[in-house]
């Protein structure tokens, strides 16, 4: 299974941890969003370790995002989040969006993406 991970699943969930059956992807503009030291050490070890990949959504999909987004004040992070799912179900891969954000779970649903909380 892909998973694509905004900043609430790891940041809100200090037990996060990557599964090695799965791969999870985020964007430049969610890695924008680790500032404390144990966010940014777990970010570099899933790097390092090749359990997250970085990938920038084309322009096409954040167009189409931002454009969602007039009717959910996202911030960019989340929205290049957005674009990267709306890439993602174009090319017809499975995947689901971890996060706990509700503005970004309620675009999702709007686009009929799959999404996960991460606390529970």
């Amino acid at each position: 299974m892909n998973f694509l991970l905004d900043a609430t699943a790891i940041l809100n969930n200090s037990s996060f941890k990557f599964d090695e059956k799965h791969n999870y992807y985020i964007t430049p503009q969610i890695v924008n969003e680790f500032k404390d030291m144990r966010s940014k050490l777990f970010l570099e070890s899933a790097l390092r370790f090749h359990n997250l990949k970085i990938v920038e959504p084309k322009e096409e999909f954040m167009r189409e995002a931002e454009k969602m987004n007039k009717n959910f004040e996202l911030g960019v992070a989340d929205v290049s989040i957005a674009a990267l799912a709306i890439e993602f179900k174009t090319r017809g891969i499975d995947f689901a969006v971890l996060t706990d954000n509700k503005k970004l779970q309620k675009l999702l649903a709007s686009l009929h993406i799959k999404f996960e909380g991460v606390v529970r």
